[in-house]
């Protein structure tokens, strides 16, 4: 028998039906084997990540003195004066656990869900990854195991319980409800035997007493309270809920945080309805009062000689696994924000070696923003660029093949399909889930379009240096129009040129070079840049260069030009000329080098002649006789 009980303030429309309200995409964002959500997955790929940034930070020391300057600040400047105030040590691991114990401490309080959960969450694996990071490079760092190792042993505690407090709070949350479920089982047990020895009792000479006991026994029901609830969030709403129910009315309680209902049991007489009501009211006003708005939908009666409803058609209320999961009707994992711009965004950038932040720079450094040069970050990872695409590309292969494994042919049914029918009985609406969630699966997406997407992104950037130098040597996708060129007759007055570049460190800088080349005055085409020996061949005007006569370089005019004006610059280029002799010095330059230097200069490279020795080189030469002390790239 279903008992249909409402709570509605005064004011408010009249009583009607209870209609299921809509389910917003809540979930604990817990980490668990049993879950299908990825959060494993995701906390392993940002291990991976932070590890290779400190591999990075460790090997490039102008990264490693930067990052140990904003350490020595932070620690010195920010957090001795506000420590033992703040107790800033700790927020990393609130911050891991999505401030699961601040919440517990406003629960306290009865102020409510602060919604930590629901911005924090999402992101509960970079911040746990982070942790886990920072705590083995603190096991790594000790020095004084005598002294230092009991303070480690209390950090590293204190740590984990912060940041998995959310798993404790379920694992808590999972204990009691399998004792709870239990003590049901146990009281609908004895119920049954009641009935059962009562049916069957063929004594004659029966006592009052007994009589009475069987009476009562037999007219006792199982009721089940359904709340719905506002504003919860987290495991530590649901731990506040839950709280609450046990501990002022001493009753087992389950909670959906997907679809926010509270299920409450309980042991009642038959015919007292106005009782159970008015316990139903009193139970949803200290939910309220404890900061979730809470009202009764209805009851759920259990006949205790059958175990089941007294009615035909049962309805199951909890089915949370697919909103817990994260999997939508179909079957298939909801895409984030995570899945499809952050991870393919780092997996793209890691595979290049960073070259998109490269171009970035160079575009920085073309609108006169900010001249860095190469930034060297090929240089720590480059060597790494193949093992790190290997990596990712067996990442995408095992997302694609769990994706496409799961979306199956067209009839079968979901694996939210199954849930339902399983944990449903033999009833109209049990049929009637299955059968819509079926339509459901029939106009399921043949193809993940989100994983699609993140995919393409991800070879985009990954490949970007290949693909950088393929549309700079590809003949039909040369758009470079040279400064100023004057006219050639014949091809006599072209000539080829070879330097060295120096500073280049990734295929990013080479585009950034040739781009530069090719703007400069009287350079017609740019026929290779490779950054690794440093040679650039270019193709330019004699006319334009003279590299045989400084003096001689340039246009027409500019020879005028400078010929007025030799004898008022005399001066002054005995002045600069200590100064010049050091910047040209076993160079020989003409002006026309000169200027194509300044302008290399300028965004961070330098001209040279054939036979330099480039940075990126004596980089190399050092790691290979172990006598790197310094990258000469910075």
């Amino acid at each position: 028998m279903t008992v249909t009980l409402e709570q509605q303030p005064p004011g408010d429309k009249p009583h009607g039906p209870a209609r299921k309200p809509a389910i917003e995409n809540k979930s604990k964002h817990l980490f668990s084997f049993a879950n299908q959500d990825g959060k494993l997955i995701s906390l392993a790929y940002w291990i991976l990540v932070d590890m290779l940034i400190v591999y990075v930070v460790r090997s490039t020391p102008e990264y490693r003195e930067f990052f140990e300057d904003v350490y020595y600040y932070i620690q010195q400047d920010l957090l001795q004066p506000l420590v033992h105030r703040l107790a800033w040590y700790s927020l990393l691991s609130l911050l891991s656990s999505a401030c699961c114990a601040f919440q517990l401490l406003l629960n306290a309080f009865s102020v409510g869900c602060a919604g930590f959960n629901t911005v924090l969450g999402p992101v509960r694996p970079f911040f746990l990854a982070i942790t886990i990071v920072s705590q083995l490079c603190m096991w790594f760092a000790i020095e004084k195991w005598a002294e230092q190792f009991p303070q480690a042993i209390i950090a590293t505690a204190l740590t984990s319980v912060l940041s998995l407090l959310p798993e404790l709070l379920e694992l808590r949350l999972m204990w009691r409800s399998q004792r709870g479920l239990l003590r049901s089982a146990s009281r609908v047990e004895d119920s049954k035997i009641s009935a059962l020895a009562e049916s069957r009792s063929v004594v004659k000479n029966v006592t009052s007493s007994s009589s009475r006991s069987s009476s009562s026994s037999s007219s006792q029901s199982s009721i089940t309270l359904h709340l719905q609830t506002e504003g919860m969030g987290c495991v530590a709403c649901v731990t506040a809920v839950q709280g609450v129910v046990a501990k002022q009315f001493q009753l087992e309680s389950a909670v959906d945080l997907q679809a926010g209902r509270v299920e409450i049991f309980l042991e009642t007489e038959n015919g007292e309805e106005d009782e159970t009501s008015a316990l139903g009211r009193q139970i949803a006003e200290a939910v309220s009062d404890a900061g979730f708005p809470s009202m009764v939908i209805d009851a759920l009666q259990t006949d205790p000689g059958s175990g089941r409803s007294a009615g035909e058609n049962q309805t199951v209320i909890l089915d949370a696994t697919d909103g817990e999961n994260g999997i939508d009707d179909t079957g298939n994992r909801e895409s984030s924000i995570e899945d499809e711009l952050v991870m393919p965004l780092v997996n793209g950038l890691l595979g290049s070696s960073c070259c998109l932040i490269q171009l970035v720079l160079n575009l920085l450094s073309a609108y006169d923003v900010v001249h860095i040069g190469c930034a060297g970050l090929n240089t720590a990872i480059g060597p790494l660029r193949q093992q790190i695409r290997t990596v990712i590309l067996g990442y995408l292969g095992v997302r694609w093949c769990f994706t496409l494994s799961g979306l199956g042919s067209c009839c079968s049914p979901s694996p939210s399909t199954a849930r339902r029918g399983v944990s449903g009985t033999k009833s109209n609406t049990t049929t009637a889930s299955t059968s819509s969630t079926s339509s459901k699966s029939r106009t399921r997406p043949l193809f993940p379009r989100p994983l699609l997407r993140s995919t393409l992104l991800t070879l985009i950037l990954m490949f970007l240096p290949e693909l950088l130098r393929f549309l700079h040597t590809s003949t039909q996708l040369k758009t470079w129009v040279p400064a100023v060129a004057p006219d050639m007759s014949g091809g006599a007055d072209v000539e080829t040129l070879h330097y060295v570049i120096d500073n280049m460190g990734c295929e990013a800088c080479e585009s950034g070079v040739r781009t530069i080349l090719l703007r400069h005055s009287g350079v017609l085409d740019v026929l290779s840049v490779d950054f690794e020996s440093g040679e650039a061949v270019l193709v330019a005007n004699r006319a334009w260069t003279s590299t045989s006569s400084p003096g001689t370089s340039g246009s027409p005019d500019d020879r005028t030009r400078r010929s007025s004006t030799s004898s008022s610059d005399s001066d002054g280029e005995r002045e600069s000329g200590d100064d010049e002799e050091e910047v040209d010095k076993d160079k020989h330059f003409s002006l026309w080098e000169q200027d194509l230097d300044t302008s290399l200069r300028k965004h961070g490279y330098e001209l040279h002649r054939l036979g330099w020795v480039t940075k990126k080189m004596k980089l190399a030469l050092q790691k290979g006789h172990g006598l790197q002390k310094a990258n000469p790239f910075r």
